[in-house]
């Protein structure tokens, strides 16, 4: 972020490099330079900021999930999960990363409880896989569930 706040003073300086030059090209150059490196700063700047924001994000939501015995016994397992949206609105799909030891063709149910315990929501999908399979598998709640920060979700 202190690179960001450098941008005035590169500013200036480019402006003083014009206003004291007599060399028109000398001017171009320098100017030309000043602007380079100062979208390079803004760039990194920038990155930076988005890379924070998502960590941060990341690390927010701290959410939970977990898998019933039931469906442990018909061989699921489950790997990654992350939090996304669909059109319209707002963090209402569980994408997790569901692995088939065994042939698998049912529904798989999945309650959201948030930090307190209480149900805020439930859905279901289709998982279809062979022995050996494994892919993510979208669980889309209704639009106006919105994925609060350390919920837990049981697929069962």
């Amino acid at each position: 972020m202190t690179k960001l706040l450098n941008l005035p003073a590169l500013f200036l300086g480019c402006m003083f490099s014009l206003l004291t030059s007599c060399n028109t090209e000398a001017v171009k150059e320098k100017a030309k330079n000043t602007i380079n490196n100062t979208g390079k700063s803004l760039g990194r700047g920038t990155s930076e900021f988005i890379k924070g924001v998502k960590e941060g994000v990341d690390k927010t939501i701290q959410c939970t999930v977990e898998i019933s015995p039931t469906l442990k016994n018909h061989g699921i397992s489950m790997g990654k999960f992350y939090i996304s949206q669909s059109k319209g609105a707002s963090d209402n799909i569980l994408v997790a990363y569901l692995i088939f030891d065994e042939d698998v063709n049912k529904k798989i149910s999945v309650k959201v409880f948030d930090k307190k315990g209480r149900e805020y929501g439930r859905t279901t999908a289709v998982a279809e896989g062979k022995s050996g399979q494994a892919y993510n598998i979208d669980f889309i709640f209704d639009s106006s569930t919105e994925i609060e920060a350390k919920s837990k979700f049981i697929l069962y």
